[in-house]
């Protein structure tokens, strides 16, 4: 197996092993296992934050499914962490942010947005390939909502590598 292959393997593992953490904050887990106290505010990363372009990095998974996830850190640090790894696949100025993690949930779900708590310290790296590096879509048109716009695109000219896997809000008062 290349060393391609077993990183996206790797990677395809923890957004799995994410999803799974996901049930240790639902409160009617009823399971004897470890519980997570949901955190009052989480750390989400943002482009263009507080502009007409404002956007919040999602990640697609499973690969091609269309469903696309936002990651809360509940650590700071880890959101800093994987915006620095994001900027080093060259997404323009991601911009780690914190929020109420209640407004911002409420937010999510009238959206149709899922939203997935990262815990402190959890392994995540960014997907190597970025969903605009996938040329053979032949399906190009996009259909707007109201609030959100699945791909924007950055016209300023410098290169932008997050328009696939980003949300547009309009108004960041919205959630918090």
């Amino acid at each position: 197996m290349s060393a391609l292959q077993k990183r996206f393997a790797r990677q395809q593992t923890q957004y799995a092993e994410l999803i799974m953490e996901q049930s240790k904050y639902s409160d009617d887990n009823n399971d004897v296992g470890e519980q997570r106290t949901i955190p009052e505010s989480v750390h989400i990363i943002l482009f263009h934050p507080g502009t007409e372009k404002q956007h919040v990095h999602t990640i697609e998974f499973p690969q091609g499914s269309g469903n696309n996830l936002i990651l809360a850190f509940e650590n700071g640090g880890d959101c800093v962490e994987f915006a620095r790894m994001l900027h080093d696949l060259e997404f323009v100025n991601p911009s780690p942010e914190e929020t109420m993690f209640e407004p911002f949930a409420q937010y999510c779900e009238m959206s149709g947005l899922s939203l997935m708590v990262v815990p402190k310290g959890f392994d995540l790296t960014p997907p190597q390939m970025n969903a605009d590096d996938d040329d053979d879509d032949e399906d190009d048109d996009v259909e707007e909502d109201d609030d959100i716009l699945p791909i924007v695109e950055d016209n300023s000219g410098a290169n932008n590598n997050d328009d696939d896997n980003d949300v547009l809000f309009d108004d960041l008062d919205a959630w918090g």
